[in-house]
């Protein structure tokens, strides 16, 4: 009866206090329980990061969901898509290890930009003549680059999804 565009805008904004609380209170019990910096500013950009995380993966599970038409497949799929996000985020390995030829991986993470947008605004006060985390695990685009590319990102997967949603509506 509506159109895609009119379906994801209606979906989107029915899901967002679902996508604003959720976030909020995981950031509450793991910021305060963790031992972060107890400043408003780091508290905020903290959340901020977990929540343009949490609008990436919403966004592509959106995406692999409406490209394909089974769910079984888009169930096999996802796992596939986010294990290199996962491996390659700066998480499990310094990313200055990863090889040359796979190091490309890294740029496509959600993962990798929203851990650097955390420890960079956990640790963007150094002192000098301190051990630098950033600089050690080569995190170099700070905060809020890092949370700009996750949101967008976040678009990119929204458009491909409506265009996927719309494909696989036209097809039936």
């Amino acid at each position: 009866m509506y159109g895609v565009v009119a379906y994801f805008n209606a979906k989107t904004l029915t899901e967002m206090p679902l996508t604003l609380v959720t976030p909020m209170v995981y950031t509450i019990i793991v910021y305060f329980g963790m031992g972060f910096t107890v400043t408003a500013d780091q508290f905020f950009t903290f959340y901020f990061a977990l929540w343009a995380l949490v609008e990436c993966s919403m966004s592509l599970g959106y995406m692999v969901s409406s490209i394909f038409h089974n769910y079984a497949t888009a169930s096999m799929v996802a796992p596939m898509l986010m294990m290199p996000f996962m491996l390659f985020s700066g998480f499990y390995s310094n990313l200055h290890t990863i090889p040359n030829w796979l190091a490309w991986v890294q740029w496509t993470s959600p993962i990798r930009y929203a851990l650097e947008a955390m420890i960079s605004n956990e640790y963007r006060t150094v002192e000098p003549d301190t051990f630098d985390i950033c600089e050690a695990l080569n995190f170099k685009l700070g905060t809020w680059p890092s949370i700009g590319i996750m949101l967008g990102i976040a678009y990119l997967c929204r458009i491909l999804a409506a265009i996927g949603l719309k494909s696989l509506i036209t097809r039936f």
